[in-house]
Order: C-alpha cells, then structure tokens, then sequence
C-alpha cells in the first residue's frame, strides 16, 4: 500500500474508538519509480496528516522528510521530490 493511501484511511471495525491511524507492519517493502509530479504533490499536501506520513514513512525506512512542513519545503524541489518518493514510490 502507498503512504498516500495509508495516511487517507481510517478503520471502521467495531469497537475501535479511534481508527487513525492504521498501524504499518511491513513484512516487506518495495520500491517503484513513478513519474514526479511537483504540482500534485504541492496540492495533496494540505489533504494529509504530516505527523502521519513522517511517523509511516519512518517505520518504512524513509527518514529524510521534514519533521515539520514549512512554506519553505513546500517550494522546495528537493523536498517536493522526497515528499513524491514517501507518497507514490513506496510499496
């Protein structure tokens, strides 16, 4: 499952009082390419939990994204390219 996946889903099963988010146990993880978008990651951000995607990228080895998301980093290239990797490229 992506990370961009991951961070829209919330679990509906009973009995759980808060769904969000899913705990990641990855018995494997996959990298693959895909073509980068800077303006669709620029608009997705505002869409996501950055606490969230920092914390499951972590658990999935991705350690160089921004603990915090400033306007900076959201012009930035370089960060635009690693939000992509955490988002679209990480199975």
């Amino acid at each position: 499952m992506r990370l961009i996946t991951h961070n829209l889903l919330k679990s509906t099963v009973r009995g759980v009082s808060d769904g969000y988010p899913l705990a990641i146990e990855a018995a494997e993880v996959e990298v693959v390419e895909a073509d980068f978008n800077p303006e669709f990651i620029e608009n997705v951000l505002d869409k996501l939990e950055w606490t969230v995607l920092v914390e499951a990228a972590r658990t999935l080895g991705v350690t160089d994204l921004p603990e915090e998301l400033s306007d900076e980093d959201r012009g930035n290239p370089e960060v635009l390219q690693r939000i992509h990797h955490a988002l679209l490229e990480i199975h």
